[in-house]
């Protein structure tokens, strides 16, 4: 791996906050773009999988999107975080200032909830597709398939996780929506995870 990747590495793991487990789940869903496009680029063009060339453009054509997409919910996710913390810091020693760090907050909280909110919808989007292609795809790359759709069902979970975390400092109907569609993506989720798992077991058998 190249140094830029270490570095990356390094950040995570670093005593810094940022970049956090909302970061991770964007990187997981950036590689799992990649992943994806790798299968296509590898059943691409082929007349043995012919069945799976629509599917295959399909996910070629955006690829380049999804992956500055991907990765600027990376970015987001890190600087959502690092504006709440800042906000948590504004001065308190007057009620116009309380006033201002209470709007602070509040807005801030909801901008670290919406961005893995979004890393989990777009993960989502993403794995949904993922079981039309294991079943038209270069088979030789069948494995690489299923470990995207792993990758996307981990940034979905980590993402949410940090949904749930911040949805306790939202009003009650920011909180009900982010409640009512983190419950959406997660039982979609998992019903195709499972179906990916069964699709699987059935070829490695």
């Amino acid at each position: 791996m190249n140094e830029g990747y270490i570095e990356i590495l390094n950040k995570i793991s670093s005593k810094s906050p940022t970049p956090g487990g909302g970061t991770v789940a964007a990187l997981c869903l950036a590689h799992a773009y990649s992943l994806t496009s790798m299968v296509a680029n590898l059943t691409n063009g082929r007349d043995k999988w012919a069945s799976g060339q629509k599917i295959s453009n399909q996910i070629l054509s955006n690829h380049n999107s999804n992956i500055d997409s991907a990765l600027e919910l990376a970015k987001n996710d890190s600087d959502s975080f690092d504006k709440l913390m800042e906000a948590y810091r504004l001065p308190k020693n007057s009620e116009d200032e309380i006033n201002t760090r209470n709007d602070a907050i509040t807005n801030a909280t909801l901008g670290a909830t919406n961005v893995p909110f979004e890393t989990a919808k777009q993960s989502l989007g993403l794995l949904e597709i993922i079981p039309e292609l294991l079943v038209v795809c270069n088979q030789n790359a069948i494995t690489d398939a299923a470990g995207a759709a792993e990758l996307c069902y981990a940034s979905i979970r980590l993402a949410i996780l940090n949904v749930e975390t911040n949805i306790s400092g939202l009003i009650e109907t920011d909180k009900n929506h982010y409640s009512i569609g983190t419950d959406i993506i997660i039982k979609s989720a998992d019903q195709i995870i499972s179906n990916v798992r069964d699709i699987m077991n059935g070829k490695l058998e």
